[in-house]
């Protein structure tokens, strides 16, 4: 009550009537409506079973990440993640400005992989993980990428790759 209306009243009524939310505090009422849609079944995008793992160190893949940033597609946002077996990855954009590609970033991965993202999200989801390292799991013809860091459980993120473009 006293961020709604400091010092005036002691309590906020909010209720729920069919799609709207009220929120009631003296003689003012704010209305609002809720969101009456259904989901998709996210679950199934949060599992980990039958997927590859790429391990990269995260402060170093959103430091070149971040340094893409300017190089990438004012449309498509593109770019791709190309990693190696031997332990190397990295990082490029094109577009009609010019083309970049990062120098060799550490990665743990049990095949070789090119994926592409909209940077912009990727980037997003990254900055939220947690720890020294983050887990990508992949297939090579998947539709997205499940993040997560390695210390921490409680958050994944699904990140959607692009077509390929040849």
């Amino acid at each position: 009550a006293r961020l709604v209306n400091p010092g005036k009243f002691d309590n906020v009524d909010i209720y729920v009537q069919d799609d709207y939310f009220f929120l009631k505090s003296g003689g003012t009422v704010l209305v609002g409506t809720l969101l009456n849609s259904k989901f998709p079944d996210y679950a199934n995008y949060m599992k980990t079973a039958g997927l590859k793992n790429a391990v990269f160190p995260r402060e170093d893949f959103l430091s070149v990440l971040q340094g893409m940033q300017p190089t990438v597609d004012a449309k498509s946002h593109r770019l791709v993640v190309e990693a190696h077996k031997a332990g190397s990855a990295t990082l490029s954009t094109s577009s009609v400005s010019g083309e970049a590609i990062s120098s060799g970033l550490d990665v743990a991965t049990p095949e070789d992989f090119a994926l592409h993202f909209d940077s912009t999200l990727l980037q997003n989801a990254v900055r939220q993980l947690k720890g020294e390292d983050f887990s990508l799991f992949f297939t090579q013809d998947a539709k997205g990428v499940l993040l997560k860091a390695d210390k921490d459980d409680d958050f994944k993120a699904f990140v959607c790759t692009l077509k390929k473009v040849d």
